[in-house]
């Protein structure tokens, strides 16, 4: 076992740990050439710390105010580490040791160790729009729902769903040329903006809409090629949630 020498020891809650871990791993990538997204990226501070995953298509930012540390940390944990974790815990207090090259959880009698990954994590503030001003509130079941049956006649390939913005409600639209099949489907929302037709990933978007444990969700847009954000439309006063989905080019605006 490595002895993480120059070590910097937190201690967290193993519900407040694990609740991170599952809010994030889904969105890590499993490209090797960038093996700096295989990991969830913390940045531990004294007032909060920033848990961030991305695979390019999605991003989930995560600011926790229960986890911190007086000695600023920066480090990439492998996902799979993560998810042993996550199954191996269950409660009470878990103590984190991180060193340079390692890092360690400690639960009651169980102690998971792992070799951090040694990679620059990229610059995700930058691909956080500030300007999307559009917004939208949701039902997260219905939309959830919805997004899942629609899909199922989506293209086997690109899996693109449409959604087609006007007031106080979002069709939901997708099609198959090759099989000839088509599915539309209305869900009543809250928006009174421009109308707007954006194209999305469809298991993406399931994907972040399943990990937001809120009924209502706010969706923000800004144009048909820039990335939407998702956030609960509850606020915690330790915990803010930040989900991101890049949009996918429709012949529409093509």
């Amino acid at each position: 076992m490595p002895t993480l020498e120059d070590s910097v020891e937190l201690d967290i809650s193993a519900d407040v740990l694990k609740e991170a871990i599952q809010n994030t791993t889904f969105a890590v990538s499993t490209d090797d050439l960038r093996p700096a997204m295989m990991g969830v990226y913390f940045q531990v501070g004294s007032d909060e710390s920033r848990i961030v995953s991305t695979d390019g298509h999605r991003l989930v930012r995560l600011i926790d105010r229960e986890i911190r540390s007086e000695k600023e940390l920066k480090f990439i944990i492998p996902e799979k580490a993560l998810t042993q974790v996550h199954k191996a815990f269950s409660g009470g207090e878990t103590n984190v040791t991180v060193s340079e090259d390692h890092v360690r959880f400690k639960n009651g009698d169980t102690v998971i160790v792992s070799r951090l990954i040694d990679a620059q994590y990229p610059n995700y503030e930058s691909v956080i729009p500030r300007e999307n001003d559009r917004l939208l509130r949701i039902n997260k079941d219905e939309m959830l729902a919805t997004v899942r049956r629609v899909s199922i006649f989506s293209s086997t390939t690109t899996k693109q769903i449409r959604l087609e913005l006007s007031k106080d409600k979002v069709e939901i639209c997708a099609e198959d040329i090759d099989m000839s099949s088509e599915a539309k489907e209305s869900v009543k929302c809250e928006y009174d903006d421009e109308e707007m037709v954006i194209g999305f990933n469809a298991k993406y978007l399931a994907d972040v809409l399943t990990h937001l444990v809120d009924d209502e969700v706010e969706f923000a847009f800004s144009t048909p090629n820039r990335a939407g954000i998702v956030r609960p439309i509850t606020r915690e006063d330790n915990r803010e949630m930040l989900m991101l989905v890049m949009p996918v080019m429709l012949n529409t605006y093509a």
